[in-house]
Parts: structure tokens; sequence; C-alpha cells
């Protein structure tokens, strides 16, 4: 893709999330994103795991338990992708964190719709199905790897950290972080 395309493709962004309204999904100065992601990021993987291992070990029981806890993880995605959504729409789009913000969310929309198909065909009357498991297993592997850039957004880049770090900084006199350069806030 030529620079020009790219440069024409950001700014009208640009142009469309200004006119969105600036939602800062916060409780008690804590991100919702941040929060509502443990769920899903919990319970998915552990419902793979039931799953797979009430199917080696023949266990019905088992299997019910990862298709309860993979139900859950994906029904808690809901929102959690809703509030990471509006952390995205924070970013400016010169922010070099948008490219990694983008991926974590299209990766996690490839695990939730695969984990929405793992559940395809199962029930509590009929929970296991060898598709389902593995289908569980490549959720899990997608979501896992999407982890991984949320917590490069957190962990480096500081995205939802770096104010309450740059008021310490400001306050305390705390020394200044590696990667400040890398956050830019919308105002």
């Amino acid at each position: 893709m030529s620079a020009e395309l790219t440069t024409s493709w950001i700014h009208r962004w640009e142009a469309i999330r200004r006119r969105l309204p600036a939602v800062n999904p916060v409780i008690m100065g804590h991100p919702l994103h941040a929060l509502a992601t443990d769920l899903p990021a919990a319970l998915i993987p552990t419902g793979f795991a039931f799953s797979l291992w009430g199917r080696l070990a023949r266990q019905p029981d088992l299997e019910k338990a990862g298709y309860l806890n993979t139900a859950g993880g994906v029904v808690m995605a809901i929102p959690t992708a809703l509030f990471g959504l509006a952390d995205y729409l924070q970013m400016e789009v010169d922010d070099p964190a948008q490219t990694t913000g983008l991926t974590h969310g299209l990766l996690n929309v490839t695990a939730i719709g695969i984990g929405i198909a793992s559940l395809a065909g199962r029930s509590l009357r009929k929970p296991g199905s060898g598709r389902g498991v593995w289908l569980g297993g490549i959720s899990t592997v997608v979501l896992l790897a999407s982890a991984y850039l949320g917590g490069d957004l957190v962990y480096h880049r500081g995205w939802r950290v770096k104010p309450i770090e740059r008021e310490e900084i400001e306050e305390h006199r705390v020394p200044q972080t590696v990667h400040a350069e890398d956050f830019v806030l919308r105002r």
C-alpha cells in the first residue's frame, strides 16, 4: 500500500473517530476493560482444559464443566470487547500503540468467534464434541496471543496507566519511564 493511500486512510479514520463520543469506561479510577479481561481470559482456556480432560477421561461431567466455562467466557467477552473498543477509540491516530491495539482487538474477535463455533452443536445434555474441543484449543491459543499484545499495550506502552504514572512523576519526583514517548492520550 502506498504512503499516500495509508495517509489518506489515517486522516479519514481520524475524522470519523473525532466525531464519535469520547467514552471513558472507568469505575473508581480503574479502566473497566482491564478489570473485565480476567474472566474471558480465565474461563475460555479453563473450558478447553476441562473439555479436553473430560473427552480423554470419558467423563461427561468434566465436559459439562468445559462447556459451561467456555460459554461463560464467551458471554463475558462481549462487554469486555465493548470496553476495549472504547479504550481503542481514545487513542490518537499517530499513537504508536494504534497498530498493536487494532491487532489485539482483531485477535480477540477471532478468538471469540472460534469460541462460539466450539459451542455450536454442544449443550449441557450433549457437552462433548471432538470438533468443539479442538476449536476451543484454537480459541485459547488465539486468545493467549491477544492477551500478550494487551499486556504489551499496558506494560510496555503504558496504555491506560501512563496518566497516573505521569502524576506520580510530577508530584513525587519519580524518575521518568523508558517508554514515556510511546503514549498519547486523546483529550
